[in-house]
Formats: C-alpha cells, structure tokens, sequence
C-alpha cells in the first residue's frame, strides 16, 4: 500500500453516476401521478350536434350553463369519460343522442388523456436527463481544464 494516487476523474464520474441515478429516481417518483394519471380538464359538449368539445370556462359553456339555469337544457354526466358532460335540450330524444355521441365524448377524452400522459413523460424524461447531462459536461470541461495545470510538457517549437 505504498504510494497510491487518488484517481480523481474516475472517483468523480462514480459519484456522478450515483448521483445522477438519484436524480432520476427522484423526478420518476414525483411524476409518477402525472403519467398514470394525467390531469384531463373538464370539456362540455353542446347541443344536439356535440361534436366540438368546448373548455369548461369558455363563453359557449357559460351560455349552456345559464341555459341550463333557466332549465333550457340538461347536463348529462359521459360514462367512461369524467370531467366531460353534454349540455343541450331533451326534447324526448336524449337517450338517442347520447347513444350516438357516447363514442365521440369517451374518444375526446381518451385523446386527452394521451395527450396529458405524452407531456408528463416527456416532462420526466427532460427534467430527468438534461441536468445530470449538463453536469456531466461542466465536469468534462472543469477536468480538461485541470489537466491543462499538470506535469507540463514541453511546449518548444522544434
């Protein structure tokens, strides 16, 4: 056990390693939810059509809902689809309609769910990788620069 050297650049590495797997447990763990889960924002289909999914805070919504105050219209909660509701008049036929736009309303919501998880894994993997990758290149520029200060070598024009 003589005189052993510190190998430095490998001990570092090792410890990015590590740290870089702590990393990314980490950011796993806290998007989890996120990607099993993705947050669907209620949507409110309109009228007798129902083809065009409008954002529950727009001003088509709001219109529907204060028809629906004024007992115009009815809310229909869509199974298989939570956070989508139809709003429009029963005039004796809303069970056919529904029938008919069930497909299209669970479909909206199945894209947006998609969509929602898409975002949060690509959420997970940029905040996951680029900051461990980031480090990894000042570390290489820090050690290059380092070598640059030890056992100098000739440097004559010869």
């Amino acid at each position: 056990m003589g005189n052993r050297r510190i190998n430095w650049a490998r001990g570092f590495f090792r410890l990015w390693v590590l740290v870089s797997l702590l990393w990314i447990a980490t950011v796993t763990t806290f998007m989890w939810s996120s990607i099993s889960n993705p947050y669907v924002a209620p949507h409110v289909f309109i009228g007798p059509e129902g083809d065009v999914a409008w954002a529950a805070h727009s001003n088509q919504a709001r219109a529907a809902r204060e028809l629906k105050a004024r007992g115009e219209f009815v809310e229909v909660e869509v199974d298989g689809a939570p956070n989508i509701t139809y709003l429009g008049r029963d005039n004796g036929n809303l069970a056919e309609i529904m029938e008919q736009k069930a497909p299209v309303m669970v479909g909206f919501y199945k894209t947006q769910v998609s969509t929602g998880r898409a975002s949060a894994v690509w959420q997970t993997v940029s905040v996951g990788l680029i900051p461990p990758a980031i480090i990894l290149v000042i570390g290489f520029f820090i050690s290059w620069a380092m070598r640059g200060f030890l056992h100098g070598r000739d440097m004559d024009a010869t």
